[in-house]
């Protein structure tokens, strides 16, 4: 628990630096456009890279806190046992689908290695290294709530 208590920290710090480096990179976009009426070049390719990876990464972050986006209004009014065992399920499900998510991402991140952006030319790829790391991340954090959810049964 410790390596995972690990990850989290640093996620949660990589997140933050994503965060400031939008923030940085648009307040310098619309300052430079407002004094100077000029525009960077580069501004809005670092933004959008970072949101890419800043939403991959803070989905991870947020399944490894047991906090991602469900709807569980059903669920809930089902007796304690079963809730776990469907609690269990669902993450199980939800890995399949990040599964599912980064093998169909290699072909696409694989064609993009080659196409470059237009202003830093950096290549295209970077974006699809986040849907990888993250899909991979919350596939294995998605197990290990799936596995909390049946050892909490079995000890309940």
């Amino acid at each position: 628990m410790k390596a995972i208590k690990g990850i989290q920290v640093v996620m949660e710090k990589i997140c933050a630096v994503l965060m400031i480096i939008m923030c940085l990179c648009s307040f310098a976009q619309v300052g430079n456009r407002l004094i100077f009426e000029k525009a960077f070049y580069w501004t809005d390719e670092i933004t959008i890279f970072s949101m890419v990876w800043l939403t991959f990464m803070g989905s991870a972050l947020a399944v490894s806190k047991n906090s991602h986006t469900r709807i569980d209004f059903f669920v809930n009014l089902l007796p304690g046992k079963i809730k776990k065992w469907v609690d269990a399920l669902a993450n199980l499900v939800c890995a399949a689908f990040c599964v599912i998510l980064v093998f169909e991402s290699l072909p696409v991140f694989q064609k993009n290695l080659q196409i470059y952006s237009s202003g830093l030319h950096w290549p295209m790829a970077i974006n699809y290294v986040a849907v990888l790391l993250g899909g991979i991340t919350m596939v294995l954090f998605f197990v290990l709530l799936a596995v909390q959810n049946v050892k909490s049964k079995e000890e309940g």
